[in-house]
C-alpha cells in the first residue's frame, strides 16, 4: 500500500528533483525499481512539441538509449501516445514489434517486466504517460494485476499534477491569483472528496467519476482540469485539510 501522505506529497512536488524522489519512493512501494513518466504537447518529434519527462534510469542508460533514439521505436512508447489505457509488457511485445535490440539493451538495465499507463487530453494536445519496470515478472493472476493497475492510476494522476503545474511555472502562465470563492456546501463536498481518498486510503480513481454539482463548481471555480486536481489544488489553498 502507498502512503496517502506520499500521494499527497507528490501531487504538490514543486520541482522535477522532487517529483523523482516522491515517485522512486511510491515505485518502490509497488514493488518496482524502475519508473518513468513523459508529459508531451503536440506530437512527439515535432520540434514544437512541449516535452518534460521524469525517471530514474541506470547510470549510463540514458546515454546508451540516446544513440538508438528509442522514443520514436519503442512499441510501448507508440501504445501509449496513440492511445489512453493500461498496458502490461515483455520480451513478446518487443519480438513482436520487431524491435528485439531494444529489449536486448534495455533489459540488461533492468527493464524487463513493466506496467505503464497514458492519459490523453486531446482539448490540449496532451498527453501524460507513466509506467514502472523491474526485473522480475508480474503477477501471473489477473486481481494482482488489477492490483497494481490501481495504484499506477493514482500514482499516475497525481504526478500528472505536478508536471502540469510545473509547466505553468515553467511557461510563465498567468492563471488567476484569486479563484472564485467556495461556498459552504462546495468546500464541505471537496472535503468529504479528500477524506474518501485519503483518510480512508481509497484512491483518487474513486472520486473521478462523481456526479456532485457542488463538486463540479468546485473544480470549475479551482481552474482544475479533474476533479482529483482540484482536490490537489484545495489542499495546496488550505481550502480543505489534508
Amino acid at each position: 500500500m502507498i502512503d496517502h501522505q506520499l500521494l499527497i506529497d507528490i501531487g504538490l512536488s514543486p520541482d522535477r528533483e522532487t517529483l523523482t524522489t516522491r515517485l522512486i519512493g511510491a515505485a518502490e512501494a509497488m514493488g518496482f525499481g524502475l519508473m518513468g513518466g513523459l508529459f508531451v504537447r503536440g506530437r512527439l518529434g515535432s520540434p514544437n512539441a512541449l516535452v518534460k519527462g521524469v525517471a530514474n534510469p541506470p547510470e549510463a542508460f540514458s546515454d546508451v538509449t540516446r544513440a538508438l533514439e528509442p522514443g520514436l521505436r519503442d512499441p510501448v512508447a507508440t501504445r501509449l501516445l496513440a492511445r489512453p489505457g493500461y498496458m502490461t509488457y515483455g520480451q513478446d511485445l518487443y519480438v513482436a514489434a520487431g524491435a528485439t535490440d531494444l529489449w536486448d539493451l534495455q533489459s540488461s538495465f533492468g527493464y524487463r517486466h513493466g506496467l505503464a499507463m497514458s492519459i490523453h487530453s486531446p482539448s490540449h494536445a496532451e498527453v501524460f504517460c507513466f509506467g514502472v519496470d523491474r526485473p522480475d515478472a508480474l503477477p501471473s493472476n489477473p486481481a494482482g494485476v488489477l492490483h497494481l493497475q490501481s495504484l499506477l492510476h493514482v500514482v499516475a494522476m497525481h504526478a500528472q499534477v505536478a508536471l502540469l503545474n510545473q509547466v505553468a511555472s515553467d511557461e510563465q502562465v498567468t492563471v488567476p491569483s484569486e479563484p472564485m470563492e467556495l461556498t459552504k456546501r462546495e468546500v464541505e463536498a471537496l472535503q468529504r472528496a479528500t477524506a474518501t481518498v485519503y483518510a480512508r486510503r481509497s484512491h483518487l480513481v474513486a472520486i473521478s467519476k462523481v456526479t456532485s454539482p457542488e463538486l463540479r463548481m468546485a473544480e470549475h471555480k479551482l481552474h482544475a482540469q479533474s476533479l482529483p486536481e482540484a482536490v490537489l489544488k484545495a489542499i495546496q489553498k488550505g481550502i480543505v485539510e489534508r
